[in-house]
């Protein structure tokens, strides 16, 4: 059995090492590096959103390199990602790329009997009742590394304006991670991570500049999948922009299948409200930003219309309490509640006193429009803030 697993941002990553780990053969889904400009595969749907064809055109390449199972999380909710794989298993086993497919779904929606039987076809030694807990160190474990790999880019990001080379912050980034998808060990991953925390430490900074910030939103994938952004991150680095983004893949674990898990599994009410704290993070400013993005989120949308938008809007209404310039939102084209917000935000813009600029992601965009619309948008941040 070789597996692969849709990447996004540094999770294929983190899957890899934790499939190597426990010795199972892992094959990453990565499209190729001109995939995001339009060469995607074929049979795409042309009015699906680009995740969905990155996702198809990775797990396409993964087959032709030696894949023969795939592992995909899911959804229920109004996004689409709920119905991803019964459309990537259609047209990739029209293609002749006849994966196993083994599909997270969340505990609430298929029971967590029926999803520890999907779990058990990667790991036999369950059925036999034996292995849950060595699973389960290693579950955690990978879960730590990604938290890990994500807090040690947002450190950096928050900061990058104040570097007196932001290039060698996006070097370190990449050397980081593609260190980490060379190895097979967890514990190796950690010290790797550890190392690279102390080298960013020894990065020049100079704390007398007064850099642009930005707060970044929107939907989930394009915001965390550099193919999918085209690099954002790196340019608004580059530029010596310093930014937060608010959804990641360890937001998502901690508010999506945690919070499904829950609702099977409830905590005793001091257990929740313990969890719920040490989730929320520490520090004044993280509390103060936080308490905003609830008071202002409830102000412009109060309920959920579809992904995560409601947190996109509350975001970015709590922007200037968090300190921030400007606002950018990013989604693919088709993404209908991230549409919805970005109506929604050009009125957080006018009420809040914040400039906020929307950028839509297709396979066809060129990279130069996107780059040119960034630099403007930063230089008028700039000179409002004299």
């Amino acid at each position: 059995m070789k597996v692969t697993f849709p990447d996004i941002g540094c999770a294929g990553i983190i899957a890899g090492t934790f499939f190597r780990d426990l010795g199972i053969d892992y094959i990453p889904a990565l499209p190729p590096d001109n995939a995001e400009e339009g060469e995607i595969c074929p049979d795409a749907p042309e009015d699906m959103c680009l995740p969905f064809k990155l996702f198809l055109t990775g797990l396409d390449d993964a087959w032709r390199r030696g894949a023969d199972t795939a592992v995909m999380i899911s959804s229920g909710g109004p996004c689409r990602l709920g119905e991803f794989c019964e459309l990537l298993k259609a047209i990739l086993d029209r293609r002749g790329c006849r994966y196993r497919w083994i599909i997270l779904d969340m505990p609430s929606e298929v029971g967590i009997k029926e999803l520890l039987r999907r779990i058990s076809v990667l790991f036999p030694e369950l059925k036999k009742g034996r292995g849950a807990l060595h699973l389960i160190r290693k579950l955690h474990d990978a879960h730590h590394l990604l938290k890990e790999a994500e807090a040690f880019e947002a450190d950096l990001r928050r900061n990058a304006g104040y570097y007196e080379d932001p290039k060698a912050v996006n070097r370190l980034i990449s050397a980081c991670f593609e260190e980490l998808s060379q190895t097979g060990c967890l514990n190796r991953a950690f010290d790797i991570m550890g190392r690279y925390r102390w080298k960013s430490m020894q990065l020049n900074r100079d704390f007398s500049r007064s850099p642009v910030k930005i707060a970044l939103t929107g939907e989930i994938f394009t915001l965390n999948d550099m193919r999918a952004n085209r690099r954002i991150g790196d340019r608004l680095t580059e530029l010596g922009v310093c930014f937060e983004k608010d959804i990641t893949l360890s937001w998502w674990i901690r508010h999506t299948a945690a919070v499904s898990l829950k609702k099977i599994l409830p905590l005793p009410p001091r257990r929740r409200k313990a969890a719920g704290s040490a989730a929320s993070g520490s520090g004044k400013e993280s509390l103060r930003g936080r308490i905003g993005e609830r008071i202002a989120g409830k102000r412009y949308l109060s309920c959920e219309i579809g992904g995560y938008t409601k947190e996109s809007v509350a975001f970015a209404a709590s922007g200037k309490i968090r300190g921030m310039d400007g606002i950018i939102q990013i989604f693919p084209a088709g993404c209908m509640p991230e549409i919805v917000g970005h109506a929604i935000l050009n009125r957080v813009s006018e009420k809040e006193g914040i400039p906020v600029m929307t950028l839509i992601y297709d396979e066809l965009s060129g990279e130069a429009g996107y780059l040119t619309r960034i630099e403007a948008f930063t230089d008028m941040l700039a000179r409002k803030r004299g």
